[in-house]
């Protein structure tokens, strides 16, 4: 049985406009309670193979969750999430789950691991978290819902999109291993504080990195992003900037680093992405 507490943390911490756009679900299954993620469009780099951006949805969502819940704080602030693939690249997959193994948590914060697996019980990667405890979320600060929340990416876009289109990332340099793009963050994919969801943070740090890379050598699969989180996004009407560039590359490797840009210049994540080059 799926603990209540989890569903109601996920409630209040994860509005059901995030929840039905990202595409996340609770189940259960032969080793527990987890959390899943169905492969739709939105998922998908434009070679088809499943965007570890996406997975470090997954992942932050799962590990924020149980961990504050295990640890007895009402609400926490990523400070920093890994994702490590076995391999890359990931090609489609019906479905991905993680289920969460705590490190440690208290009434400070949680340092946690989420095991990603595919349906068979293949594991696919891992996930570190560190989460620092906020004041519980109160029902009441859930972001409102209109008729222009109600969109669903996961499963409403049409074939042929890659997680770029869904997010609405618009590109605007990508070249000699350097990229420039633009986001605004809508309400759609807030967390219950009204700031943007860690795993979308996370994910849009990775597009930096991997236009970077692709503008460089071509064709990359992504083994492991790995993001700070200095300061929170609020969700909004502002436009951010992502500026990726690649760092050093061999034969067989890449890596990239890229910034989450506020529009008074500070700095809100920076992450690094290692990625395998095709036919490297």
């Amino acid at each position: 049985m799926i603990d209540p507490a989890i569903l109601a943390f996920s409630e209040v911490a994860e509005p059901a406009p995030l929840r039905e756009a990202t595409g996340l679900r609770w189940c259960e299954d032969a080793d527990g309670v987890v959390q899943a993620l169905d492969v739709t469009p939105w998922l998908l780099e434009d070679d088809g193979s499943v965007s570890i951006g996406a997975l470090a949805v997954l992942a932050d969502s799962t590990i924020g969750t149980v961990a504050s819940v295990r640890g007895g704080f009402g609400s926490g602030a990523t400070v920093g999430l890994r994702v490590e693939l076995v391999a890359a690249p990931l090609r489609r997959l019906p479905t991905v789950l993680a289920d969460v193994d705590v490190v440690h948590a208290d009434a400070s914060g949680s340092l946690a691991l989420a095991n990603l697996r595919d349906v068979d019980g293949d594991v696919l990667g891992v996930a570190t978290q560190r989460n620092l405890a906020r004041a519980t979320l109160a029902v009441g600060s859930r972001p409102g819902r209109s008729d222009s929340d109600r969109a669903d990416p996961s499963n409403g876009a049409p074939a042929g999109l890659d997680i770029d289109d869904v997010l609405g990332v618009a590109r605007i340099e990508r070249a000699d291993g350097r990229s420039a793009l633009r986001y605004r963050p809508g309400r759609v994919l807030a967390n219950g504080g009204g700031r943007l969801h860690g795993g979308i943070v996370a994910a849009l740090v990775q597009r930096g990195c991997r236009h970077a890379t692709s503008s460089l050598v071509g064709a990359v699969g992504d083994l492991v992003l790995d993001v700070d989180f200095p300061r929170p996004v609020p969700a909004g009407d502002s436009t951010l900037e992502i500026r990726g560039h690649v760092v050093e590359r061999t034969r067989r490797y890449a890596w990239a680093a890229a910034d989450l840009v506020l529009p008074d210049g500070r700095i809100a994540a920076r992450g690094r992405v290692v990625a395998e080059i095709a036919n490297g």
